[in-house]
């Protein structure tokens, strides 16, 4: 008898509403895929390398070129310098990084800080490498975080915090508020950040991106994981990369050689070209504000509250004027009786929720938001 590791593996509410979405006739915002094509410009990059013969395994740390633009970009836009060679890897996408962070550095009985609703491959992660969750709940309507809370959980078995600014599911941000807290309570600890920032160019209102690189004693103990899929449409590609000090770092590389071995040498040689083009990320925040002001509109005609959004590309609504359904129930019934996909935001949450609470994506074209929220406004 095989004893698991993992005591869920799959998220089986997730998992039943993705196969429901896959019916043509289901109009689908419960995924985190873009539905807009990547630049032609990019593709012809990854053809151009491939024809060119760059199809066998690139350097497991990353091509070196690739990790020079990222350290440019970075120096660029946060102010911090860190060394291509000793302190960047490029991952098979963000969560692959996020996994081998965890992996590298959580032992048995370490805690690990995580704020719910939480990203979903953070729990497993964390527990089949002996870690212990330590769960501190953030609550709307602006999910801010209670640092005082945070506080009060830590323990000299702390040994990382996850945070994840742009926030995926609740889309609120950090400030410079959050850093300051954060900055105060980790203090005199040897307490890991671990910062998921694959939304960094997707924050609104004028709003700057709060990145661990920012503030050197964050960036001395952190890693940072961040996803060229998010920032350029392409997340089929899964391609990411990690950032950190030399001795984190190396203790990341440790792991990742035996659990990537070597990402896609063409993309790399794509993505390191196409970096030059620095309109590519620095457009892409009012481009998703366009989209997100264009679908609140619209949901102003239905009767679902939208909360607020600063960042990434998903809006939660409040559908307690309409039922009082669970989440999970309410989502259901939306994607069988209407063709409408969406997530209950009990999926993100390692415990049944009381929260009336759905996520859309709406990294969509016009034409399909139009079609959601005509459903919409029916219920």
């Amino acid at each position: 008898m095989i004893s698991s590791k993992l005591s869920q593996i799959q998220n089986k509410v997730l998992l039943e509403i993705q196969r429901r979405a896959q019916n043509g006739t289901v109009v689908n915002l419960s995924d985190r895929l873009p539905e807009y094509p990547p630049s032609d410009r990019l593709v012809a990059l990854v053809n151009e390398y491939m024809q060119k013969g760059y199809n066998q395994y690139a350097p497991f740390e990353g091509i070196p070129l690739l990790r020079e633009r990222i350290a440019e970009k970075v120096e660029d836009l946060y102010g911090h310098t860190y060394d291509p060679e000793k302190e960047i890897t490029i991952t098979a996408g963000a969560t692959q990084a996020i996994y081998t962070a965890i992996t590298a550095l959580i032992k048995e009985g370490d805690e690990v800080i995580i704020f719910e609703p939480a990203y979903s491959s953070y729990v497993p992660a964390v527990e089949i490498n002996g870690g212990k969750p330590v769960f501190v709940q953030i609550q709307g309507p602006d999910f801010v975080i209670d640092w005082r809370q945070v506080q009060k959980v830590m323990s000299a078995n702390t040994r990382m915090i996850i945070v994840n600014s742009p926030h995926n599911p609740t889309g609120s941000v950090f400030d410079q508020k959050d850093i300051l807290q954060l900055q105060k309570i980790i203090r005199g600890t040897n307490i890991i950040i671990l910062s998921d920032e694959v939304y960094e160019h997707i924050v609104f209102n004028g709003r700057e991106h709060e990145s661990m690189a920012r503030y050197p004693d964050l960036a001395g103990r952190s890693l940072i994981a961040f996803s060229f899929g998010k920032t350029y449409h392409v997340s089929g590609w899964e391609v990411g990369y990690c950032l950190g000090p030399a001795s984190l770092m190396k203790e990341f590389r440790k792991v990742h050689q035996h659990m990537v071995g070597s990402v896609n040498a063409p993309i790399q040689y794509a993505f390191a070209d196409f970096m030059t083009q620095k309109e590519e990320y620095l457009r892409l925040a009012e481009f998703y504000q366009n989209k997100r002001d264009y679908f609140q509109r619209l949901l102003q005609s239905t009767n679902f509250d939208p909360m607020p959004v600063w960042g990434s590309f998903f809006q939660l609504v409040d559908y307690s004027k309409i039922s009082h359904e669970s989440d999970i129930d309410f989502a259901h019934r939306l994607v069988r009786d209407y063709g409408l996909a969406s997530l209950p935001v009990s999926v993100f949450h390692h415990k049944k929720t009381r929260q009336k609470l759905l996520r859309f994506c709406f990294a969509k074209r016009r034409d399909t938001l139009d079609r959601a929220v005509e459903i919409l406004m029916n219920i």
